[in-house]
């Protein structure tokens, strides 16, 4: 499969602050002409974030990257809220300037197991992650034990020509299977990454836990193809209301 063959798919984008969506939503301006159909953003905010609010001398990175004394709880939420803000401003400037369709909402939970019950209804799944590298990294392409050729490959060729880089690409080496996982993981950690692309229903990696130990691995942002394939993990969900003036989203 060729990058010229990659149908047009729906985007959703996930993160749990502002500044990790800021670099997924750079990622998805720059390919949504070549693949984006719809685009929606998905704001997961983590319990445990609101366990180091006013914690004595406990000191905690910005969305903008300044270290500051750990709020209170009511500052907790005011900086939750105008993270949400500005993740949802920017997906809707990106989504209108290409008269695309697209959604936000805000969820309540842990961030890989929210996303993925986010993730059932849509295509692709591109998990935000700030950057760690000044240099541009490759885009990288996990491909499925023994393949040679993949979805996640086509997807990995089409987004390297968007985003002017290099493609990489990776499988489980041979042996036992955790084995395999772990060292593939170690090579992709030692990867300067712009994106790590991986198929979730082709393996090696399956399922929310392997997800989370990807997203810890690459450090930057991960697109995930057949994330909808699992159960209901997050009950409780909080909608932001659109604004009168945005008759585009959905």
């Amino acid at each position: 499969m060729s990058a010229a063959t990659v149908t047009r798919r729906r985007i959703l984008i996930g993160a749990g602050s502002f500044a990790d969506a800021e670099t997924a939503i750079a990622i998805a301006e720059r390919i949504a002409e070549a693949v984006a159909a719809d685009l929606g953003g998905v704001m997961v905010e983590e319990p445990d974030a609101a366990g180091v609010a006013g914690l004595h001398c406990q000191r905690v990175v910005t969305s903008s990257g300044m270290l500051m004394v750990a709020p209170s709880s009511a500052q907790m939420r005011i900086l939750v809220a105008s993270d949400a803000r500005a993740f949802r401003a920017r997906l809707a400037r990106v989504a209108e300037a290409r008269a695309l369709h697209w959604s936000f909402e805000r969820r309540r939970g842990e961030l890989v197991s929210g996303l993925w019950e986010a993730a059932r209804s849509w295509d692709l799944l591109l998990l935000g992650h700030r950057p760690v590298h000044r240099r541009r990294g490759s885009v990288v392409a996990i491909l499925p034990t023994g393949a040679s050729e993949s979805d996640a490959r086509a997807l990995g060729e089409t987004l390297a020509s968007a985003l002017g880089t290099g493609i990489v690409t990776m499988g489980p080496m041979a042996g036992a299977e955790a084995e395999a996982e772990e060292a593939l993981l170690r090579r992709v950690g030692r990867t300067n990454a712009a994106v790590v692309i991986v198929d979730l229903a082709a393996g090696p990696f399956r399922g929310p836990d392997a997800l989370r130990r990807l997203l810890d691995a690459a450090r930057c942002p991960v697109l995930v193809i057949g994330a909808g394939r699992a159960p209901a993990t997050i009950a409780h969900t909080t909608q932001i209301p659109p604004a009168p003036h945005e008759d585009g989203s959905t």
